[in-house]
């Protein structure tokens, strides 16, 4: 495969592993309308996660290209990384869930999180999607590039990374804009259907969907 056909398979398949992957952005839509995140603060938080999550597997496959470490090597260290992913968010949703129901019996119906509640909740984001591998990048693109230099690999790994942050942002912010004609009395439950979205998109992933 040329040069020029692996950045255009880098940025489609990008696209597509995104799109395709509701765990890429139902958390950051659930979670923004659940707790009222500006457009602002939504897109930092989604292009943080994003950058943590292709940014981590460039720098699992550069070390590999450095050491020259077998492929089937970083497939199976990227497959162990993944498999922490979704009960992390399996973990993360259901906790939600069941603060969200504590919150509607206590009739908390508007939002008082603690300041450190405000900060845990995006960092759990990051670290999650940190851990979630991009299962093409490696193998199917930074690899074959390496045959055409480390420069090619840099390249093609750059086109990849814009194709996820912009398929993300693209994705969760027109979500968002749509989501926020819904009236104010979905927010009682705003919360609980947070975490039931982010523990469903734990169970796909488990499932391989």
């Amino acid at each position: 495969m040329t040069l020029s056909a692996l950045l255009i398979t880098a940025f489609l398949t990008a696209v597509i592993h995104t799109a395709a992957g509701p765990d890429h952005y139902l958390p950051f839509i659930a979670l923004g309308r659940s707790r009222n995140w500006s457009f602002t603060k939504t897109s930092l938080i989604t292009l943080v996660a994003g950058l943590g999550h292709v940014l981590s597997s460039i720098l699992i496959g550069a070390v590999g290209l450095a050491l020259s470490i077998q492929l089937h090597l970083l497939e199976k260290f990227e497959a162990l990384r993944g498999d922490f992913v979704p009960w992390m968010l399996i973990a993360f949703g259901l906790i939600y869930v069941l603060w969200g129901l504590y919150k509607v019996k206590h009739h908390h119906h508007h939002e008082e999180q603690a300041p450190q509640g405000k900060k845990l909740i995006p960092w759990l984001l990051f670290i999650i999607f940190v851990f979630g591998p991009c299962e093409p990048l490696i193998p199917l693109l930074m690899f074959p590039a390496a045959a055409y230099g480390i420069g090619a690999a840099f390249l093609v790994s750059l086109i990849f990374l814009i194709g996820t942050l912009g398929t993300m942002m693209i994705i969760v912010l027109a979500s968002l804009y749509g989501l926020h004609k819904i009236p104010a009395g979905f927010h009682r439950y705003g919360h609980s259907l947070a975490g039931t979205v982010i523990l469903s998109c734990g169970v796909l992933v488990k499932l391989g969907l």
